[in-house]
């Protein structure tokens, strides 16, 4: 019976394809789909911005929010394969899942968010983002067991893979470079995608990031043609962004970013001597950027599971995954706890993590 409402619901539902193509779907689509829509309603995620290490910065990775922090302390991996399909890992208690293959056909990194759907009881939710062939953006979701299928949310012609991050329940953000460079926005609220919408600023010239530490406040990072970073900050109370403003650095890649406090983002690049520097953004105190002495690629994505804490991820020069901890106290520099440790059954180019 289950099996067959379901499948009543796919036909209802794409009878409707000018409505799914904007992400408008039904509350009822929403309920019995709801491995499908809860997160057509969707952080690691903050965890953002990948790229390859060629310098092609039209890729991104993801962010988790720190509002997200279940207690569960896992962290979700998600690359894509070498024909381009989605691949996903579990990581826990220092444990590799082995590896399970979401299908889908991407042309950016792909983007990951935990985050908490109330509709018809309060679940937990992980989606995962990425350019498609037709340069939109496709998502699915892990929704009470089991995956829904790709969905395409349509919009400009992007030229880099999304970013994602949730500052609440039942709520998304997601930004992206559209083919004129700019940086394009786009939100799920009460169960529906609104729609795109430019963000204005420079010329820029990587994937953007995105992280939130509070609800209603988000910051979009990402490099402009100076080789800046380049940052927008949205606000809750009152209701209103900021204008872009830039924080320096010289990067070569770009930024990745990762809520990891309720006052806080860490945004993480790679700078001219092809070595990692970070800083801490937070509303009421200055940043500053701290640099470490290792080489590092281009690929990177951060993703925090509890609050204080977070895990960089970043890809070695053979290919492998690897990734290091961090914590931290509000207005003071992270400090690292375990350094670059691999993750050798993972060799991907492009990868996002989603820390819950």
């Amino acid at each position: 019976m289950l099996k067959r409402i379901f499948q009543h619901t796919l036909q209802l539902c794409a009878g409707s394809r000018h409505v799914l193509a904007k992400g408008l779907i039904t509350l009822l689509c929403l309920e019995v789909l709801a491995s499908s829509l809860l997160l057509v309603a969707p952080a690691s995620v903050h965890a953002q911005a990948h790229e390859s290490r060629a310098a092609n910065l039209g890729t991104t990775a993801s962010v988790h929010t720190s509002s997200q922090h279940t207690g569960v302390h896992r962290i979700d991996i998600f690359g894509t394969s070498s024909y381009r399909s989605v691949l996903h890992w579990v990581y826990q208690n220092d444990v590799l899942s082995a590896k399970e293959d979401l299908g889908g056909y991407l042309t950016s990194a792909p983007a990951a968010v935990v985050w908490t759907s109330t509709l018809n009881g309060t679940t937990t939710v992980i989606s995962v983002f990425g350019r498609n062939a037709w340069n939109s953006i496709s998502y699915r979701s892990f929704y009470r067991g089991t995956w829904t299928p790709w969905i395409d949310l349509g919009g400009v012609n992007f030229s880099s893979g999304p970013a994602v991050t949730s500052d609440g329940p039942n709520d998304i953000e997601m930004v992206a470079r559209g083919s004129d460079n700019q940086i394009y926005m786009k939100n799920f609220s009460n169960s529906m995608w609104g729609n795109w919408f430019s963000l204005g600023g420079v010329n820029f010239t990587s994937a953007p990031a995105i992280a939130s530490y509070g609800h209603g406040y988000w910051e979009v990072y990402a490099r402009g043609g100076d080789y800046h970073l380049w940052m927008k900050r949205h606000y809750n109370n009152p209701n209103f962004w900021a204008l872009w403003g830039t924080s320096g650095g010289v990067l070569t890649s770009a930024p990745a970013a990762v809520s990891w406090g309720s006052r806080v983002n860490e945004v993480f690049v790679r700078n001219t001597n092809y070595t990692l520097s970070h800083m801490s953004d937070a509303k009421d105190y200055p940043t500053r950027w701290v640099t470490e002495d290792r080489e590092i690629p281009a690929n990177l994505a951060a993703a925090s599971w509890e609050s204080g804490g977070l895990d960089l991820f970043a890809r070695s020069d053979n290919g492998m995954l690897v990734h290091k901890s961090y914590i931290g106290t509000f207005g003071s520099p992270l400090q690292t706890v375990s350094d670059w440790t691999p993750l050798p059954a993972i060799s991907v180019e492009n990868f996002a993590v989603a820390g819950w």
